[in-house]
């Protein structure tokens, strides 16, 4: 896990980043998103970090589609958990739903191991758009490099 961890960052976000109130529960489409029934549901927002203000999400992704991997094992479906930049993650929304979406039942684990890694100064959070970030895991789970 530590690898993935590798690519986060904690770039400071642009100042316009705040008209938009993010709460968990908050179900939302994105740009580019790999199928039109993909989803992302808000699991936590919060300031992590003491010696700064920058704002992480943490989202699961579901309604994704199923990926098959070089063993011929399909995998996906659901990301559990995936920590964004504030900034990045509303630049990255297109609308709100009012559909019912539950986080995935993982997310707990997900979030508490970025949590803990988080704490050691081993994770960050993504500033890439969810779109790429889920081409990117698809492609790992391909055997793409």
């Amino acid at each position: 896990m530590k690898g993935l961890f590798g690519l986060f960052s904690r770039k400071s976000r642009p100042s316009g980043a705040q008209r938009v109130q993010l709460a968990p529960g908050q179900v939302w489409t994105f740009q580019d998103q790999p199928v039109p029934e993909a989803r992302l549901v808000i699991g936590e927002v919060e300031t992590p970090w003491p010696d700064n203000s920058d704002v992480a999400v943490s989202v699961s992704i579901v309604g994704l589609p199923k990926w098959p991997m070089e063993n011929g094992e399909m995998v996906g479906g659901t990301i559990s958990h995936l920590p964004f930049d504030k900034a990045t993650l509303i630049a990255s929304l297109d609308q709100q739903m009012e559909e019912p979406t539950q986080l995935d039942e993982s997310f707990e684990g997900g979030y508490q191991t970025w949590r803990d890694a988080l704490d050691k100064g081993e994770a960050g959070v993504f500033t890439i758009p969810p779109s790429e970030v889920v081409n990117m895991i698809a492609g790992v789970a391909q055997g793409d490099s």
